[in-house]
């Protein structure tokens, strides 16, 4: 990881760190504050991930799932991205993206998301392809963001339960167009 990161930097590559479970055992809380400080252009994460990556003293997480809603990490987010340089995204209900001094509420998603497994990774990976083109770093993370919370809402109006949605997400997201962005984003305060 520490190489990989270090040749997508020297290259002028953005990659996204996503903490995975960080605050559930020392070795992933170790880690990824490490791979932290190896200037990733974004860090994605539950409320519970960037608190512990924030330096939240007692802070835990369920495996990997928060234990917290991602406004109670808004302001751990907001320094961290001051500190590291990175956009900060906290993922929940409603996601924020910032860069430490603007921040961008995002409302649009589905209950039932949370429900996935592999939904983070999917977000995370979205941020990865939005950030390699959009040089506005806070808009490209708020973007990939965006995408898969409305293709979210889209597979939960045919979906009676988290296994379809997981399907129909994805033909949703496929089927995303910039009509539906406009008309149904979600930016809120």
């Amino acid at each position: 990881m520490d190489k990989a990161a270090a040749a997508a930097n020297a290259c002028g590559i953005p990659w996204v760190l996503d903490p995975v479970g960080a605050g559930a055992t020392v070795l992933r809380t170790e880690t990824s504050a490490d791979l932290a400080r190896l200037r990733p252009a974004c860090i994605r994460g539950n409320a519970s991930e960037i608190l512990v990556l924030a330096g939240a003293t007692g802070e835990t997480t369920k495996g990997v799932d928060s234990t917290r809603a991602s406004a109670d990490a808004l302001a751990p987010a907001r320094q961290l991205a001051l500190t590291s340089g990175a956009i900060v995204a906290v993922t929940g209900a409603t996601d924020y993206v910032t860069d430490g001094t603007q921040t961008i509420a995002l409302a649009n998603g589905h209950p039932l998301m949370a429900k996935v497994t592999g939904l983070g990774c999917t977000a995370s990976a979205l941020v990865g392809a939005t950030l390699a083109v959009e040089p506005d770093r806070l808009a490209a993370v708020a973007a990939g963001l965006s995408f898969l919370a409305l293709a979210g809402e889209i597979a939960a109006e045919k979906s009676p339960g988290p296994g379809s949605l997981q399907l129909h997400l994805l033909d949703a997201l496929y089927q995303l167009d910039a009509a539906t962005i406009t008309r149904h984003l979600k930016i809120v305060g």
